[in-house]
């Protein structure tokens, strides 16, 4: 056993273990530690190299733990992690596993999300690539996310690890021969109509899912602190009526994905599966259609090749997949009543993209172009409920 303990800067106490611990090197260990601990503020103990840890070892833990209570271990081998979740360690402080290793050099890029990129990893895996955005914690609350929605009947793939790609985190999914519904388009545009149902119907299976008040984030907060953010930048009367049309959205407690279009279903075979749940969250319907009109239409009105960009498909082609969506999903709707809808999903888009655009500044002439389209339609509709 050899151990390596280094103070840093605010008392902090890293400790690597490498080998074996057992009843023989036990008290070696504690020795060497031990005074150290006892003037830590914290202690992270690396586990990394631990092959091994029997029960001696683990009392010099626990000695540790109770000298300074915030002790955690980081990077635990497979072999020593379950060792600690059997000997319910896992229960009674923080133990992070070893992440294994991959690369996707040479992947084919198959989705993008708000915070990271989408790899097929292989021929039976995918991997989402987060951004440095996206901490362990965040990551994990994603994968409790995934599997809230399939425990309430959400087609969506669960993560089954966690991995580090460079300096990147991943989620690992398997997802045998799957491909996306954008891929799917792309290879039959004629039949796109198709593809506008199968997006839909699953679609209606992620808004058929009821939550407890709070259960998930609120979007109709976050769009309101949007609609407050932007509001100064507009006139009176304009910024006032926007944040009126936001508070009168009825309360809703039904999921929402956040962020979806084509490239975040996964079909295998005729079966979809949803993937990019960091944005899950509860509200109106009528938010996810605003923001869908975003992904299909209004990046696409800062510059047409956008669409081809992000989906490979053609901006016209996209205006008439958004377009017949909504007509699908409020069926049984009229032409106007439909034609409302879309201007309630240009609004609620107009709201995100000039909160979005003021902060990078770097398309003014944009910024007023939707400012002007915002202040015409807001007087164009009485609410923005569906």
């Amino acid at each position: 056993m050899d151990i390596i303990k280094n103070v840093l800067d605010g008392g902090i106490l890293s400790i690597k273990v490498i080998g074996k611990v057992d009843a023989n090197n036990a008290p070696e260990f504690e020795a060497a530690v031990i005074n150290d601990v006892a003037n830590a503020k914290a202690v992270r103990i690396d586990c990394s190299y631990l092959e091994y840890i029997s029960s001696a070892g683990l009392r010099v833990i626990l000695k540790i733990k109770k000298t300074c209570k915030d002790t955690e271990i980081v990077d635990a081998t497979p072999e020593s992690y379950d060792i600690f979740q059997m000997t319910g360690f896992t229960e009674m402080m923080k133990i992070s596993k070893k992440m294994r290793e991959v690369s996707v050099e040479g992947c084919k890029v198959i989705g993008h999300g708000y915070y990271g990129t989408i790899y097929r990893l292989s021929k039976d895996t995918i991997v989402k690539v987060y951004s440095h955005a996206m901490t362990l914690d965040r990551i994990e609350n994603e994968r409790e996310l995934a599997r809230k929605a399939f425990v309430l009947g959400v087609p969506t793939a669960i993560p089954m690890d966690i991995v580090k790609v460079g300096e990147f985190y991943g989620s690992v999914f398997e997802l045998l021969d799957a491909e996306t519904l954008c891929e799917r388009i792309i290879k039959d545009v004629g039949n796109i109509d198709k593809y506008v149902k199968q997006s839909v119907d699953v679609l209606k299976v992620i808004h058929s899912a009821e939550l407890k008040p709070g259960e998930l984030s609120d979007k109709k907060e976050e769009v309101l602190g949007w609609a407050k953010e932007i509001q100064p930048m507009l006139p009176k009367d304009v910024g006032s009526r926007i944040i009126s049309l936001v508070k009168g959205i009825k309360e809703d407690n039904h999921m929402l994905h956040g962020d979806y279009h084509i490239k975040n279903v996964m079909m295998i075979g005729e079966d979809p599966f949803i993937i990019d749940m960091d944005t899950l969250s509860m509200g109106s319907p009528i938010f996810e259609l605003g923001f869908m009109y975003s992904s299909y239409v209004g990046y696409q009105e800062i510059d047409h090749d956008n669409g081809m960009q992000f989906f490979g498909i053609e901006h016209e082609h996209l205006v008439h997949f958004f377009n017949r969506s909504i007509e699908m999903y409020c069926n049984g709707y009229t032409n106007d009543q439909v034609a409302l809808v879309i201007k309630k999903c240009r609004i609620l888009c107009y709201i995100q993209l000039i909160d979005r655009f003021d902060k990078y500044k770097d398309h003014p002439e944009l910024l007023e172009r939707f400012k002007k389209q915002i202040a015409e339609l807001i007087y164009e509709v009485d609410d923005l409920n569906l």
